[in-house]
């Protein structure tokens, strides 16, 4: 509810909104700006690829990252 005086309907169309809350990536701000007609995301895919580069850099061996993506939405 942060976001619900933003006025997402001036951005440009080619815009792309990024929610960094990991939660839902359904947030107020995600959902205004697809009804606003942009693309938009929240930040469940940044926390994923966060830890593929972490574990990468880490361990030095390629995560694979289906396993990983199944990994955070089982264990939520």
């Amino acid at each position: 509810n942060e976001f619900s005086d933003l006025p997402l309907a001036v951005l440009p169309k080619t815009s792309l909104v990024s929610d960094l809350v990991y939660g839902s990536e359904e947030t107020s701000l995600v959902k205004g700006a697809r009804a606003a007609g942009l693309t938009a995301h929240g930040g469940f895919d940044m926390l994923l690829h966060q830890g593929v580069v972490s574990f990468r850099l880490w361990t030095g061996v390629e995560p694979d990252v289906k396993v990983m993506r199944r990994a955070i939405t089982e264990t939520g």
